[in-house]
């Protein structure tokens, strides 16, 4: 897929090439904990765990899921990257979207998968309810499989969190997704989840475009309501159901009572599992000099150049844009 990326419109080419740029500031190469590439004699693994592509703008959560497989002793392979696009941001184009879909499933099919499970919402979406891809396995979404298999976890008590979730509501997925996290959430010891509502204006996850086309005047009258609940319900923890979610909020966390961290962070946490989110650190330093100084490791471990993040830092950090 990659390799056609030149014939690919200009807007989806800067969008790949943007998401390696902040893939290879934010993490070292070593740390990339799954497959980027479809590998020449895959061998089979009863379960996949499709990352999908946007995961990897704030790999910390990349990391801490296939950490979270590895300590249930789950026998799996994660896919993730522009190599294992789903198709949804090439769909208007010459029908790629089904054309990538298609080649995408059968990758999957070439780890003799039992069941795949699927991080994305917007991929779970586009490959049931777009396409409609038939497949001899279950396609599950994350906290649905999470959920389910909560017994499998050693999670060790929490100091007392109080957890204000925000999630999206509309269609059965979305409520089914919700229900799981709440699920989830519950069975940590020290976890007590307040309810604050959500609205269907978001849709499927919250994502930069929306709040482009809304204003960002009206992006903010519509979650403050959100967060002001959360205030008034002594929220420790203002989690997101979804990583779009986290990008688009983490950077309202300075002046709240509360952090905006993913639930799965939370979860994480007590199985000693941590990651930093320099994502969301990034977004509250605003300094594109001292960002790119910082990430300059990773960039060199993974060939980013400094004229190529420089601009992804501009938009994404200094002036939060969103993806």
């Amino acid at each position: 897929m990659t390799g056609s990326s030149t014939r690919l419109p200009r807007d989806v080419r800067e969008r790949f090439r943007d998401l390696r740029a902040l893939e290879g500031m934010l993490i070292t190469p070593e740390d990339r904990v799954w497959l980027e590439k479809p590998p020449a004699r895959p061998a089979p693994k009863p379960t996949v765990l499709y990352l999908g592509c946007n995961i990897l703008r704030t790999p910390h959560l990349a990391q801490t899921i296939v950490a979270l497989f590895e300590h249930i002793g789950e026998d799996f392979v994660a896919l993730g990257g522009t190599a294992f696009c789903c198709g949804l941001p090439v769909q208007t184009t010459e029908n790629r979207g089904q054309s990538w879909g298609e080649r995408l499933t059968i990758q999957f099919g070439h780890f003799q998968p039992q069941q795949v499970v699927m991080w994305c919402p917007s991929c779970l979406y586009y490959h049931q309810e777009v396409l409609a891809l038939a497949t001899p396995y279950p396609v599950v979404h994350v906290t649905e499989f999470l959920a389910e298999n909560k017994h499998r976890f050693s999670f060790s008590p929490l100091p007392p969190t109080r957890i204000a979730l925000h999630y999206h509501c509309g269609s059965p997925a979305q409520d089914r997704q919700a229900a799981a996290v709440r699920s989830l959430l519950a069975a940590v010891p020290g976890i007590e989840t307040r309810e604050i509502g959500s609205l269907p204006t978001w849709g499927r996850n919250c994502a930069g475009n929306q709040r482009d086309r809304m204003g960002r005047e009206a992006w903010d009258s519509l979650i403050t309501p959100f967060f002001d609940k959360a205030t008034a319900l002594q929220a420790d923890v203002f989690a997101t159901a979804y990583h779009g979610c986290l990008r688009m909020y983490g950077g309202y966390e300075k002046g709240q009572p509360f952090s905006v961290e993913h639930y799965l962070s939370v979860v994480a946490r007590a199985l000693g599992i941590t990651y930093p989110d320099k994502y969301k650190q990034y977004l509250h330093w605003k300094d594109e000099e001292a960002i790119l100084q910082d990430a300059s490791a990773n960039m060199k471990a993974s060939s980013v150049t400094a004229s190529s993040a420089s601009p992804v830092v501009k938009r994404i950090f200094v002036d939060d844009c969103g993806f």
